[in-house]
Order: C-alpha cells, then structure tokens, then sequence
C-alpha cells in the first residue's frame, strides 16, 4: 500500500515537472520581454508601497476592478524583484504549467484514464491562445483565479468522497483566493453544487434499476434532487461559499462604489451572429490573423471543427456503453465551459473575439474546458480497441506541432511590442538626461504592427508609466500625439519625440524655450 501510494506521488510529480518544464521551452522567447501595456500600472503600482502601508491593497486599486490577491502577489513581486521583467515572465509561464498540472489532477481524480488527462492537459498547456495571459504581467490575475478555482474544485472532490473537513476547508480558501483575484471566480457558485449533485449525489445512485422506464428514471432523479438541496449539509456549504461571494461583492461596493469593468460596456448584451461566428472561429483556431494567412487559420479550424463533431457523435452513439465516471465528467467539464463565458457575455457573443487575438484572455478558461471535452468524448467514449486509441490520440497530437508553431507566430508581435516598449524610453533618457521639473514630453508614435491593436497595447496603456519609471519620476507629463485625433496638440513648451520604426530610432525633434 505505501509502495503505492510512494509510486503514485512520484508518478504526479515527474507529470508536474514535465507541464512546468514544456510550459517553460514553449515560453523561452518571450522571457526577456520588457513589460507592456498594463504591465506598467502593476508593476509600479505598489512599488515604493512600504509594509505599514499593506491596506493599500485593499484601497488603492485600479478604478475598474477590485483584485488584493493579485494586487498583493505583485506588491511582494516588485520588492523581491524590482523593475526586473524576467523574473515576472517566469512566473506566469510557472503558473501556466501548474494550470495544465491542476487540470490533469482533476480530470484524473474525477474519473478518467491517466492518459485522457496528460493529453487534454498538454494540449491546453500548448494552445496558442493564451498569449495575452501568460506573456502579459497582468494576465497574472487570470492565472491565479483559475488556478485556485481548479484547486478549489479538486479539494472540494476529496471533501465529496473522504467526507474530510480539512479538504472542505482547502476548498473554501482556494476559492476565496480565487475571488479576490479576479472576477471570474463568482462561477465557482455554478461549478461546485453541480460537483455535489454529479459526484456527491443523485448520479451516483447504484440502486436504480437501469431496466426501469425513462418516467420511473426521471421521477427518482427528481426527488433524489429536491433531497439533495433541502440536505442541511449542502445548504450549509454552498451557504459559506455564497458568503465569501456577497463579501467580494461588498469590497466591490465599497472600494469603487459599483461592481467594476469598463464604462460602456455592458455585462450582459444581445447576441450577435457576427459576434458569436467570429468568437467560434478563434476558439477552435486561434491563430493571430496578422501572422497566419486565412487559409490556414481555417485548415485549422476545420480540422478542429471535425474532432468536435466525431466526439459529439461518439457522445450521443455511446453514452450508455461509457461508463457512468466518464458520463459526469463529460457534464461536468460542459457545466464548466458554459460557466466560463458568462462572465465575458458582452465580448464573447456580442462584439466577438476576433482573429487578431484581442481580448484572447476571456477565453482561457474556456479554451481548457473545451479541449477537455473533445479529449474525453474521443478517448473515454470512443471504442477500445487499439486500433481506434491509436487513431483517435494520433488525431489529437497532430495538434501539437500546429500549436507549437502558432504560439511562437502568436507571441512575435508582443516581443515586438516589448522590444520597442524598452527601446523608447532607454533612448529618451539617452536624448534628454535630466529634464526640468513638470516638463511635457510629446511622443509622435505610429502604429507598430500592421494597423492592428498592438500598438494599442503595446505602446498605449501604461507607455507613460514606461517613460516615468525609467527616470524615476512622478513629476513628468507624458502625452502620445498623432495617433487619437482626440489627444492634444503638442505647445511651445514641451519636448517633442519621433519614433522611426525602421530603424529603431527615436529622435529628439523639437527641444523648448526655456
């Protein structure tokens, strides 16, 4: 038995070794990257914060969203780790690779063969869609609320079947540190009473007769239901989770006054086809439109398309020649797909996330479950033989060089941002060492990457915090001209910047009267 258990450990850790150490090669170009676009308002955010001033976390916030786990995790960062971007980088490629280690546990513990989760979990660890959260600084705050959520979901599934306070516990913590990471974690209160009904409840009924009718099935399912929420215990679990969701929602209030997210756009919209199709098209091929051409973005997509659809067939074909471990599971990583997009209602179905990648991030989560999904429905549901294992993990590897390839494509546009992102402000200080106090530094910037958003995002938000923190100066005004037709004309008393993307040069066009 301890034999066993010994060879069982040692088994999880060379897995966790080896999502780390896949997560780390496949994320090796984009480690020295500088920080970009939000990068800037966390990193500096909190670092000249002291330690008597630790509350700030809790008030001190950006004026759209409400994250002290996140917020903390980069205040201790930036004193570990200064302005040092290679250590951050690291550590979001860590946490990725502890993602996919999280997704294997839990697949595994829920039901499946070793081999149906190592498979769906690399695949996810691989996807080209995660750029935006794992080469971005900021995408930390996904990372860490999908991370413990998993955590969250696997200690809550050894509370259901050891009935261990302790596990309980773990379960209630993950979760409120998933809260207070991001948003995203409010649909732990869908994901964990669907773990009670799917795993701790009626679904594990042994004592219906499988010879009995669809009417006698469906009656006793409901009345094992109605027994299920009226149960004391289970009202009182999800009576503690629904608290720490109200006290999340209650910090909200009180630090921002309302629940957070950008002015305009709403949470919940109407669904639009254009919205849905473009979103659709990028879930299951996200390749970055600016670095494949369309007739690969939709080889891919069909290719996809069709594994989807031979696992919605192998689902519907042989639900009940799969065993009942594979059937929860199945509804469970559905349960969690759907939960996944309702936070982002407004951006997934209503504009859409299109081609480019923009916004990628809202699918992460989603992006694990599906692929989860389409392994499970072709290795748990398929046939057993050899021939058809073979041929069904044959035709989900061949996603791994494709994936590989398109994540490396997908990153060349943020390493370009990041290069110029650590060029301009190196060369400003280089033209203009030591401007006078309040003095007005104007950026004429042109689009960095084919007119698409990288510019945007790679030079738009935080470029001013880039050029502050390289003189270590709050007293500058710094203001980015030609590029909205709203932003201000440069006067006589600034200092004004050309930027040649070219070659690379930034060049001091205009000095002030002084």
């Amino acid at each position: 038995m301890t034999e066993n258990r010994w060879m069982r450990t040692t088994g999880f850790a060379a897995v966790a070794c080896f999502m780390v150490a896949a997560a780390v090669i496949n994320y090796w170009p984009i480690l020295n990257n500088t920080f970009i676009a939000d990068d800037h308002f966390f990193i500096n955010a909190f670092r000249v914060t002291p330690l008597s001033g630790i509350e700030l976390l809790f008030t001190k916030q950006s004026p759209l969203f409400v994250r002290p786990m996140t917020m903390f995790v980069f205040w201790v960062h930036s004193r570990m780790f200064g302005l040092n971007p290679w250590p951050a980088h690291l550590i979001n490629v860590f946490l990725h690779g502890g993602i996919a280690f999280m997704l294997f546990l839990f697949i595994e513990r829920l039901g499946a063969r070793k081999l149906t989760a190592f498979v769906a979990a690399i695949l996810f660890l691989l996807s080209p869609i995660a750029p935006e959260v794992v080469t971005w600084l900021s995408g930390r705050a996904d990372e860490l609320s999908l991370f413990f959520m998993l955590l969250a979901m696997l200690l809550y599934s050894f509370y259901l079947t050891k009935r261990s306070w302790a596990a309980f516990s773990g379960a209630m913590l993950a979760a409120a540190v998933s809260l207070l990471s991001k948003e995203q974690g409010y649909i732990l209160i869908i994901l964990l009473p669907s773990m009670d009904f799917l795993f701790g409840g009626i679904f594990l009924r042994s004592e219906i007769d499988p010879k009995e009718g669809l009417k006698a099935k469906t009656g006793q399912m409901l009345k094992d239901a109605w027994s299920q929420l009226t149960d004391r215990g289970f009202i009182f679990r999800h009576c503690i989770l629904l608290s720490l969701i109200c006290g999340n929602i209650i910090l909200h209030l009180a630090i921002l006054g309302k629940m957070g997210g950008y002015e305009g756009v709403p949470l919940i919209d109407v669904p639009t086809v254009d919205g849905s199709r473009a979103t659709f098209i990028t879930l299951i091929s996200p390749l970055n439109s600016d670095e494949f051409s369309w007739e690969t973005i939709h080889a891919l997509g069909y290719y996809s398309a069709m594994l989807v659809l031979t696992g919605i067939a192998l689902v519907f074909s042989r639900w009940r020649k799969t065993n009942a471990k594979a059937r929860r599971l199945l509804i469970m990583m559905v349960i969690f797909f759907i939960a996944s997009v309702l936070p982002a209602n407004s951006a997934i179905f209503s504009t859409g996330i299109h081609s480019t990648l923009k916004e990628s991030r809202l699918l992460y989560s989603a992006t694990l479950c599906l692929l989860s999904i389409i392994v499970i429905a072709l290795l748990e549901f398929g046939w057993q033989r050899l021939a058809w294992k073979i041929t069904a993990l044959t035709a989900l590897l061949l996603l791994v060089p494709v994936y590989i390839v398109g994540l490396n494509f997908n990153n060349q546009p943020w390493q370009r941002a990041a290069a110029v992102n650590y060029s301009i402000p190196k060369q400003t200080v280089e033209l203009v060492p030591n401007p006078p106090r309040d003095a007005r530094l104007y950026f004429s910037l042109p689009l960095l990457y084919k007119d698409n958003f990288i510019m945007g995002y790679g030079l738009g938000y935080g470029f001013e915090d880039s050029i502050k923190a390289a003189y270590d100066r709050d007293d500058l005004v710094v203001i980015r001209v030609k590029k909205y037709e709203s932003e201000p004309v440069p006067d006589s008393h600034g200092y004004i910047f050309d930027y040649d993307l070219d070659s690379g040069l930034l060049v001091l066009t205009r000095v002030p009267d002084l």
